[in-house]
């Protein structure tokens, strides 16, 4: 009940505004995105979304951050294919009715980028942590590590790496 309230409230602030941020929970877009991340999703339409983008959809009352494979065109639908960066295969279509936006911006750590192309490195971690629960539990172990030190030095949030 209560996450279908927050999922409400945010589909309503982003037809009001064409923006909302939220957080990242799930694994399947490692390592694109990490749990915590905070992403900008701008609203958009089937035409606005290319092969590489990144973006939400509702999918069985949830919401879902996953990357454009390709368009599709079935008889008179238009449909995404979509898959989560750790994830072998793709999601079922997704239909102009479920798109909720595009992926514009990513914060981790106070610092934001935009989102780019997925490297064939990047594919390969994002499998292998997607396949391995040993590998991705240290993976993530060691990242929350390194996140919860450089919030304890003050020096190394503002000037990076010291």
């Amino acid at each position: 009940m209560r996450d279908g309230c927050r999922q409400s409230l945010a589909l309503e602030v982003l037809r009001e505004h064409g923006e909302i941020r939220i957080s990242v929970l799930g694994l399947s877009m490692l390592p694109t995105f990490w749990p915590a991340d905070v992403v900008t999703i701008r609203a958009a339409t089937l035409d606005e979304c290319a092969p590489g983008d990144v973006v939400l959809c509702e999918s069985n009352q949830r919401f879902v951050i996953h990357r454009v494979l390709r368009n599709l065109c079935k008889q008179r639908d238009r449909l995404l294919i979509t898959r989560g960066d750790a994830l072998l295969h793709a999601d079922n279509p997704v239909a102009e009715n479920q798109l909720r936006g595009r992926v514009i911006a990513v914060q981790r750590r106070g610092r934001r980028s935009s989102v780019g192309s997925l490297s064939r490195t990047a594919r390969l971690i994002g499998l292998i942590l997607g396949h391995s629960a040993r590998l991705r539990s240290l993976t993530l172990r060691m990242y929350c590590r390194s996140a919860v030190s450089s919030r304890m030095d003050p020096l190394r949030s503002v000037h990076g790496s010291v």
